[in-house]
């Protein structure tokens, strides 16, 4: 794991493991970096879709969350994304675990 880094770069880092619907990847970040706020799902959020724009991984799957069971009771009809690692995003997270100084392999 690379120690306090970047919210993309361990979006990157969790995407390693399996390819992970967006709740499943505010739900294993948000108390890392202090996000439980409805704020703080948005911005994990606009992180993988940017990490998306960047070719680092790509959307594999969608669904709506018609009853908010899985980000919002009081907003239901959300859009939910599944996203998986890309070569590409390989590459960069590979690059950046051998350059970063506290990367500790779990």
């Amino acid at each position: 794991m690379i120690v306090g880094a970047p919210l993309k770069f361990r979006i990157l880092e969790i995407l390693e493991k399996k390819p992970m619907w967006n709740y499943e990847i505010v739900d294993a970040l948000k108390d890392e970096y202090h996000l439980s706020s409805a704020i703080g799902r948005d911005n994990i959020n606009y992180d993988c879709i940017e990490a998306v724009s960047a070719g680092f991984c790509s959307e594999i799957e969608w669904a709506v969350d018609t009853d908010g069971s899985k980000f919002d009771s009081k907003h239901p009809g959300r859009l939910l994304t599944k996203y998986e690692l890309t070569p590409y995003g390989k590459s960069v997270l590979d690059e950046l675990k051998s350059k970063v100084r506290h990367y500790t392999p779990e």
